[in-house]
């Protein structure tokens, strides 16, 4: 990418940084939101989705998969934030898995069956791991 994409694609998209305090407060809701007996265990997405994965993991008490077997519809895949929904697309849909994500951005094209919070496509979103 070139010097000139890189700023017009900042100033586009505001940033936003988010903290580790407000991360553990959506876990705790997706907690809330999700039926831990409709799974046998979470996946997580590369990269985005294993810190959130292993948050989850330890909530529902659920095992981390460690790689994608999604033959199995009860399998709960994971990922940060559904951008495009291309990523968790590719991930879910050919086995109708369900997906939890910290958020969604109104351009996604795939809604996670669970997720925090919508924000605008527009946000360029930081996260503490990042």
């Amino acid at each position: 990418m070139d010097k000139i994409s890189k700023i017009n694609s900042t100033e586009k998209h505001k940033k936003k940084k988010y903290s580790w305090q407000y991360i553990e407060k959506a876990v705790n809701d997706l907690y809330l939101k999700i039926d831990k007996d409709k799974y046998v265990g979470i996946y997580g997405i590369p990269r985005g989705g294993l810190i959130l994965a292993v948050m989850l993991s330890h909530k529902l008490n659920l095992p981390i998969l460690t790689h994608e077997n999604f033959m199995n519809s009860k399998i709960l895949i994971v990922d940060d934030v559904s951008d495009s929904g291309n990523t968790i697309r590719e991930h879910a849909k050919l086995y109708k898995n369900d997906v939890v994500t910290i958020h969604c951005k109104s351009c996604s094209t795939l809604k996670p069956t669970y997720y925090y919070e919508d924000i605008d496509e527009n946000e360029w979103i930081v996260y503490p791991w990042e």
